[in-house]
């Protein structure tokens, strides 16, 4: 059949396919069908009136398609409609039962009555209450609904009262009815009602308020999400338009990087940190595994990176103390990086590297030992897999790795929330450090979904040269430490270590830009100009690690900090336990003189006659039993000989009473042992 052009603004099948981009065939298939129905056809959003004519051209028959210019439609809201939308669900639900059984007593037989009809109603009506003055109204209703052209619905909708749920709670109410629930987005109903009596009188019910907390979280469903789950809540409802890496054209040009806890537990108790970089270009990914995310995590990663993609031109971080550090910037600067920053709470911002996590978590840590799940609850769904003997039995088996000294024990399985769960061989950080350098060679290797090729492939296509650093000392020194120092009279000092060179000696007094790489036993000194001066060293500490050096003094801070402030709490209760020591002696109590009780009045004068004359007393003298007391009652030393004292004596008092009911287990040993002497 062939085909004539388009004629007074009609468009032929070519002209609409070269349009559309679409083949020729395709379009007369559709129109075929579009014929058959309602003789439009629609393209792109585009209606077309499709015609069919003779034509002497062409020899046959041709389409034609005329542009329809479309009307947008017009929803108009009428009062009725406004009343039927904000009515309560509940309240809905009762009137299309009421609209129901009007429909049912319509189609009834004509002899039934209305006691039988009731009678034989399904049980779905039952929950309704209504007399028979009452159905009658209901069907008067319906009649004049209809007559107005009113679906039924409408007109026995009982729109008295309002809004229900949300007129009997004053403005203040619901003002701290939302600050509980913004404060606590998990806080249940009850306790808010239970605050709200407190802080009101005159609260409305309970379903009152339920019903407007209902109300308020689905009309206010973003910032209720927000406040439960901020992360979630931006991942759900934040607009998805447009590509994040839309102006990312070569590699090196953007590399993304963060860090985030690994769900392994190795062998040594320990969960380590993931410090990634991705490139955004090519998804290229590299990542190394340490204690902490800190700045010589950063320099190691960045060695590592730069060593096998080279230097990027920006990297793009989150607002971690690690990344808005001195020595970050420092780094940047001598590498020439652009570093940008972006907001808190703002994970969207670098997507490629979160996905890039989830994608090694769920692919490689599922599957090795030592995985212990992704969240607390994935956790616990690894522990409920195990019988409850099962588990019980695993507990009793980290106890006794506890008490033969497992370090693993110590640090991870004992902990509440991994009671019960098994981890068999787990790998060192150096064996798992391996794992995820392979896992990242097969994905590297493999097509990439978003790219439609392998990231290797993708990188291997972009013409672009990589920026490098040939010499790997002046790598290891544009990653590491650098710090401006003053310089004194025994060289400079930096990390508690002096570094001495004879260049240094008219230098002295001025401030100079040092760095450093990992070596510990040397710095590169430089002017404010960034000129070479010289290379200081310390002998002593030459061929160290100033990695593991730091680490091991941050380590020891570390201790230290937690042994000052427990030094700190036993020092604290000194006078406290002064205290308690006097009050306990009773010592000088209101005033009283102390006197002494001897054993014996023929002891009492001995040790006096002594005394008188300055002498000393004789050793059995000293033996003798001697006792304070106060006024005619004994001074105690604690309590349970207090208590003796006075059941032996028949002479307790209230506070005596009030004693025993602090200290009861010396009550009732001295009540006992009273017994048993009596």
């Amino acid at each position: 059949m062939g085909e004539k052009e388009g004629e007074g603004g009609m468009k032929s099948v070519k002209e609409l396919a070269q349009e559309l981009g679409i083949s020729e065939r395709a379009i007369r298939k559709k129109a075929k069908q579009a014929l058959e129905t309602s003789g439009v056809l629609k393209f792109d959003g585009i209606s077309y009136r499709v015609v069919l004519q003779n034509s002497p051209e062409a020899r046959g028959k041709v389409y034609l398609f005329e542009p329809l210019e479309e009307k947008p439609m017009e929803i108009k809201v009428e009062h009725k409609d406004k009343e039927w939308l904000k009515a309560p669900k509940e309240k809905r639900k009762e009137v299309m039962l009421k609209a129901e059984i009007v429909k049912l007593w319509q189609s009834r037989p004509k002899d039934q009555s209305f006691a039988k009809f009731v009678e034989e109603l399904p049980g779905r009506f039952k929950t309704l209450k209504f007399s028979e003055s009452s159905f009658f109204r209901w069907l008067r209703t319906v009649r004049r609904a209809k007559e107005e052209g009113l679906p039924p619905a409408y007109a026995l909708l009982d729109t008295r009262g309002g809004e229900q749920g949300t007129k009997k709670l004053t403005p203040a109410m619901q003002d701290q009815i939302v600050k509980m629930i913004l404060e606590n987005p998990d806080r249940r109903i009850v306790r808010i009602y239970e605050y709200l009596k407190r802080d009101f009188e005159d609260v409305p019910s309970y379903v009152t308020v339920e019903r407007f907390i209902k109300s308020w979280k689905s009309k206010n469903f973003l910032v209720y999400e927000f406040a439960k789950n901020p992360d979630k809540a931006i991942s759900k409802y934040r607009p998805a338009g447009g590509k994040m890496d839309e102006g990312v054209t070569y590699k090196n040009q953007l590399w993304e990087l963060d860090a985030t806890p690994a769900d392994i537990i190795c062998a040594d108790g320990k969960r380590y940190i993931l410090s990634a970089a991705i490139d955004v270009f090519s998804r290229r990914a590299v990542v190394v595994l340490e204690e902490r995310a800190d700045f010589t995590t950063l320099g190691r990663l960045f060695k590592k990176a730069i060593k096998k993609l080279g230097i990027p031109d920006e990297v793009k971080t989150d607002n971690g103390k690690d990344y808005t550090s001195n020595n970050f910037d420092l780094m940047c600067q001598r590498l020439k990086i652009n570093h940008i920053l972006v907001p808190p709470y703002s994970g969207y911002y670098k997507p490629f590297i979160e996905r890039f996590f989830r994608t090694l978590a769920h692919e490689l840590f599922e599957e090795l030992p030592g995985y212990i799940g992704h969240n607390v609850a994935e956790r616990e769904a690894i522990v409920n897999r195990k019988s409850f003997q099962k588990r019980l039995e695993a507990i009793e088996r980290w106890r006794e790795r506890y008490k033969s000294g497992d370090e693993l024990a110590k640090r991870f399985a004992l902990k509440k929330e991994n009671r019960g769960i098994e981890i068999e061989f787990p790998l060192t950080k150096e064996e798992l450090q391996s794992w995820i350098d392979r896992w990242i060679e097969t994905y590297e290797s493999r097509r990439h979904g978003s790219l439609k090729v392998s990231p290797l492939q993708r990188w291997q296509s972009c013409p672009m040269p990589a920026r490098r650093v040939s010499d790997e000392r002046i790598l290891d020194i544009l990653t590491g430490f650098s710090v401006t120092r003053k310089v004194r009279k025994k060289g400079i000092r930096w990390f508690d270590i002096d570094y001495w060179s004879e260049k240094l000696w008219d230098k002295v007094g001025e401030n100079v830009y040092v760095l450093s790489d990992d070596d510990l036993g040397k710095v590169y000194v430089y002017d404010l100009n960034m000129n070479y001066i010289c290379t200081a060293y310390s002998e002593e500490h030459g061929g160290l690690s100033r990695v593991e050096y730091i680490k091991a003094t941050k380590n020891f801070d570390r201790k230290l900090k937690k042994l000052s402030k427990l030094l700190e709490e036993i020092r604290s209760e000194q006078p406290q336990r002064m205290m308690q020591s006097l009050d306990a002696q009773k010592v000088l109590q209101d005033g009283e003189e102390v006197a002494i009780e001897y054993k014996s009045d023929t002891t009492k004068e001995i040790i006096e006659a002594l005394e008188a004359g300055g002498e000393t007393l004789h050793e059995e003298l000293k033996s003798e039993e001697v006792t304070p007391v106060v006024g005619k009652k004994p001074v105690f030393a604690n309590p349970y000989e207090r208590f003796v004292y006075e059941l032996k004596n028949d002479c307790v008092t209230e506070k005596t009473k009030k004693l025993a009911e602090k200290f009861k287990e010396a009550w009732e040993s001295a009540k006992k042992d009273v017994k048993k002497a009596g």
